[in-house]
This record gives C-alpha cells, structure tokens and sequence, in this order.
C-alpha cells in the first residue's frame, strides 16, 4: 500500500485523484511483459548455441584488475588469459565498436570490441549483435593486451 500525492496516469491509463490509496497493483501486466520478452529473446537467440563448451577462466576480473593497473598506455602484456563475468552494459560507438562492461568479484571490466580485431564484418556482427545486458560471456586475451 502506497500514498498516491499527485494525480498521474498509471500504466494502463488509470487516473488516480491526489491522496488516493492504493492496496494494489495489477502485478498480471507486468507478468506477462517478463514472458514476452523471455519468449522473444529465446527465439531471436534460438540458432545460437547458449550453452557452447566449457569456458576455461585463468584469471577472474579482480585479479586482472589488480595485475594490470599498472600497466602504462606503451606497455604490452604477452600473457594469454581468459576471464568472464555478466554483462552490466553495453554501448554501441558505432557500427563497427562496442564497448561491453562486465562484472565479476565485485569489480567492472570494459572490453572493447571492434570489427578490426574481425575477419570479416559479418564475423563481428554475428558475434556481438545478440549481448545484452545480463549475459554471462567470455573473453581469451590472446595477443597483447
């Protein structure tokens, strides 16, 4: 139960007069809004395989964070490391750069992906056209980083 203060139009176009009382809110709506989008993200995604083998993680996003903070612009590292963690957000710069954050142990990386680092940009579309925020991905650092 809430105290409404002001008059406003709710969701499914209600007005509801100043100091009215609400005892409850048609939760229904909101039920099947989280279905639909579940149902239309599982068939945009329906000919990718979700569940590809396992990811092998050498290093979590803490420790990478810890190891590399010191690492000036010129440096470059040689090691090869994967980390992964849930995507928190992503930013589309342009039609060929993406910058992806994702979180793990309580701290956020960006990964930068360009279509450059790509065969082909079709390659890089495929790859990054479907991540969206709370995905769980991974990222092999395989040349310098």
């Amino acid at each position: 139960m809430f105290v409404v203060h002001k008059t406003f139009l709710l969701r499914n176009a209600i007005k509801v007069r100043s100091g009215a009382l609400l005892y409850s809110i048609d939760i229904s709506k909101q039920k099947v809004d989280k279905l639909a989008f579940k149902k239309q993200r599982l068939e945009v995604l329906k000919h990718i395989e979700k569940y590809p083998h396992k990811f092998k993680e050498t290093i979590n996003t803490k420790q990478l964070v810890n190891k590399f903070k010191d690492l000036e612009i010129s440096d470059k590292s040689e090691e090869h490391l994967s980390v992964c963690g849930m995507v928190s957000n992503v930013r589309d710069m342009s039609k060929k750069l993406k910058f992806v954050d994702i979180e793990g142990s309580g701290v956020k990386v960006q990964l930068k992906i360009s279509a450059k680092s790509y065969n082909s940009f079709e390659d890089f579309v495929l790859d990054t056209k479907f991540i969206s925020r709370g995905d769980r991905i991974g990222k092999e650092f395989l040349d310098n980083l």
